[in-house]
């Protein structure tokens, strides 16, 4: 009787989500392109979060391997498994805990974002391997990356900080900062700027979370269409990468719903972190 009632509110929640992936299509706020990415990436985040452990538990214990559990292993063997299941992109929000793994080579070649607070002092730790930094939340961040990405002869692809959240601890530009720089920076050659991050307010009112949401999308239609010279008034084409990254494990529904075009799953996947 469970598995059947969770059937069917998993099928539920996907004709909610076609049905407001439709809505944004018609509505202009998201090109037809994007589509299957709204409807079939929510999907799959979803599943992920749900079954994640057990499909690799699973597996294992089909294999023979009566006492493993995915929940014990450690970070790096972890993040192999998730990888040898499918995972093609690992994000990570403390420098050591990246560069530890870096180092014991647990993202077996693919894509390693940074997603924390990123101090100056420990850019140059990062900058040889990341693919994608979220968190540039100054312009002086914003400089120290580009000087230590020339000293290596390399371009780091970067998102903006927005805070728009009601906590003044969350980081970030705010709007006005945001709408007054001077884009493209010219002077900044080994930094690209693809997109926008940003944080909802901690609290459980939907409202609140929408709105921060539908201001960092904003922000994202007016600042990266300044930047990007091609972009068409609602942000995309098929020549540029814009990323609005916004959502984690638990509002990425809500996120992807207003305009979110990468989440951050992380707790959902690999359980709480206890540092």
């Amino acid at each position: 009787m469970a598995d059947i009632k969770k059937s069917q509110e998993r099928e539920e929640l996907f004709r909610t989500i076609y049905k407001i992936a439709t809505d944004l299509v018609h509505a202009g706020h998201v090109a037809e392109w994007d589509f299957k990415s709204y409807v079939l990436g929510t999907m799959f985040y979803r599943y992920i979060s749900e079954n994640f452990t057990a499909y690799i538990n699973a597996g294992e214990h089909e294999a023979g391997n009566a006492d493993f559990d995915y929940a014990k292993m450690s970070d790096a063997d972890a993040v192999r498994q998730a990888i040898a299941a499918g995972v093609d992109c690992c994000g990570e929000n403390r420098v050591q805990e990246l560069t530890k793994k870096a180092a014991e080579d647990a993202y077996a070649g693919v894509p390693v974002h940074f997603i924390g607070h990123l101090q100056t002092n420990k850019v140059k730790q990062i900058v040889p391997f990341v693919h994608l930094i979220h968190s540039v939340d100054s312009f002086r961040l914003l400089e120290c990356i580009n000087r230590e990405a020339e000293k290596i002869g390399r371009k780091v692809r970067v998102l903006l900080e927005v805070h728009v959240a009601k906590e003044e601890t969350k980081s970030g530009f705010t709007p006005e900062e945001l709408l007054s720089l001077d884009l493209p920076l010219s002077s900044l050659n080994h930094v690209e700027i693809c997109g926008l991050m940003g944080m909802a307010t901690n609290t459980d009112d939907e409202q609140e979370i929408r709105r921060c949401f539908q201001a960092i999308r904003q922000l994202a239609d007016t600042c990266l269409s300044r930047y990007h010279a091609d972009t068409t008034s609602t942000g995309y084409t098929e020549d540029t990468e814009r990323i609005i990254s916004m959502g984690m494990s638990d509002d990425y529904l809500l996120a992807i719903q207003e305009g979110s075009t990468m989440v951050r799953i992380g707790s959902s996947i690999f359980g709480e972190r206890h540092y």
